[in-house]
């Protein structure tokens, strides 16, 4: 009878230790799930924060290079507006200093056309003429000096030079030797010379209107005009 006690109480203590075991056992499981889970979120959470931290970082770089950008494109512009302000002024100058030139190379070459054809060898010629740098016929004087020796020679200097010089004074005005002329034409073609030629016309020298009106003077002198 004892025995049949003893063995029943073993039996049970036995069962209640496997119960026991199974419930820690269970407890250990569902700890397991339960960090399972944790651990996921942890993770989830740190992807969140790496994938911010990568958006963060692009977007940082992303603007940064963009100002870069701007920044050099600034600088840049700044660098052609200075090296525009530098250059401006002297080709501003230079265009105008090349237009005036080219203005009085047209003036001369008119004037050249209607009055110094007959007088001047070259264009060149009458250009230094006007401007004053030389006169080139001197040179041409100087080497037939002998031949036009011999020619005064043979001929009597005292009338022809005085014919000579009306002759200069009618060609310089536009008239021939035998063309009809009156007191009247002569100062219209005398104005109508001086507005060509006169400084505040643009004629860069006044010599070519001086010689006019010593021309006109002349002829004047010849008819016995006043």
């Amino acid at each position: 009878m004892n025995g049949a006690i003893l063995n029943g109480e073993l039996a049970m203590s036995q069962g209640a230790s496997t119960i026991f075991n199974f419930f820690i056992g269970a407890l250990y499981l569902i700890g397991f799930i339960v960090a399972l889970g944790v651990i996921g979120k942890v993770l989830e959470w740190l992807s969140y924060v790496v994938a911010s931290a990568c958006n963060y970082l692009t977007d940082a770089v992303s603007t940064a290079i963009i100002r870069m950008l701007q920044r050099a494109m600034s600088y840049g512009l700044q660098l052609i507006q200075l090296a525009y302000g530098a250059i401006s002024a002297p080709i501003k100058r230079i265009a105008v200093e090349c237009w005036l030139a080219l203005q009085e190379r047209l003036k001369l070459w008119q004037l050249y056309w209607q009055y110094g054809r007959d007088e001047f060898r070259s264009f060149r010629s009458f250009c230094r003429y006007m401007r004053g740098e030389g006169d080139d016929r001197e040179q041409e004087e100087h080497e037939s000096e002998k031949e036009q020796e011999r020619e005064r020679k043979r001929e009597t200097p005292s009338p022809e030079k005085p014919a000579n010089a009306y002759k200069d004074a009618l060609l310089l005005l536009g008239f021939g030797e035998t063309e009809s002329l009156d007191l009247a034409l002569l100062k219209k073609r005398h104005r109508e010379l001086i507005s060509r030629v006169h400084p505040d016309k643009g004629c860069p020298t006044p010599i070519l209107a001086q010689q006019i009106n010593d021309a006109v003077k002349l002829v004047k002198q010849k008819r016995g005009w006043k």
